[in-house]
């Protein structure tokens, strides 16, 4: 290849220069600051208030009903079922009562009526009972049989797919997503996200950042939240940017981008 041909190649791929890691990325990707992060830990640990923390405006699909006592506010509560999502609003809240609710709202947002920055899935593991109810639904008096598990696994699979690729969006990206789930310990004694079949291996590998939502004590006796974002004995996390270090002190996942690509600029795409 001479020099022109190589040109073209680079200004078509149009990469910024690598930073201190040495890690290289593409210039949509600095100016979206795209990230998918599961977490997982015990009830009462502070994932709902972690989802919180997600760049505004932001949609909390609620499974749960956690989202009530979260610190946001204001918040408005949308119904996909009856037109687009409320625009300029700090938190926007599905209450996600049936499987189905979760493909009204991804249809609107795979649309351009909307102006999200980011989504959280809470919980994971309660969207997962929800989709096997509406599997079960169909089978009627049958109930949910052993072949039902692959259709589980590739409903699933697709719903975080999904989700986790709408920073690709060629209009209205939403570069975070944020997917919760309760931890539970697995034969091998190591906690991971709690989920059943085989998404309880193939969720962590579908994204950046899994990390341990857990508290602590502290020598003064103030309680702290801790999120561990490196593999350790007993537990799964990771982070695939390499830069959260070992663990995080009170996290929060507007810090959290600023540590993974700089401070976000003012005209960054999808910031209007």
């Amino acid at each position: 290849m001479d020099r022109r041909e190589d040109s073209v190649v680079a200004s078509c791929y149009d990469q910024t220069p690598p930073d201190a890691s040495g890690v290289r990325r593409t210039r949509q990707e600095d100016e979206l600051r795209p990230l998918s992060v599961v977490v997982h830990g015990e009830s009462g640990t502070g994932k709902s208030w972690f989802a919180d923390t997600a760049p505004a405006p932001r949609l909390i699909l609620d499974a749960e009903g956690g989202s009530k006592f979260t610190p946001s506010q204001p918040k408005v509560y949308w119904d996909p079922l009856t037109g687009p999502p409320p625009l300029n609003q700090e938190t926007v809240i599905v209450l996600v009562r049936d499987f189905q609710t979760m493909q009204y709202v991804y249809q609107w947002l795979n649309s351009t009526q909307h102006d999200f920055q980011s989504v959280c899935l809470d919980s994971v593991t309660e969207l997962q009972k929800r989709c096997k109810d509406a599997i079960k639904a169909m089978e009627g008096s049958g109930g949910f049989r052993i072949q039902d598990w692959g259709t589980l696994l590739d409903d699933m699979e697709l719903l975080i797919r999904q989700f986790r690729d709408l920073w690709m969006h060629v209009i209205k990206p939403i570069p975070v997503t944020v997917f919760i789930t309760t931890t539970a310990m697995d034969d091998k004694g190591v906690y991971r996200p709690h989920v059943q079949g085989g998404l309880k291996l193939s969720l962590p590998y579908f994204v950046d950042i899994v990390g341990y939502l857990y508290t602590a004590t502290t020598d003064t006796g103030t309680l702290e939240h801790r999120m561990l974002v490196q593999n350790a004995p007993g537990f799964i996390a990771k982070d695939r940017t390499d830069k959260l270090g070992y663990e995080i002190v009170e996290p929060n996942i507007q810090t959290m981008l600023d540590t993974v690509f700089g401070p976000a600029q003012p005209d960054a795409i999808g910031g209007n």
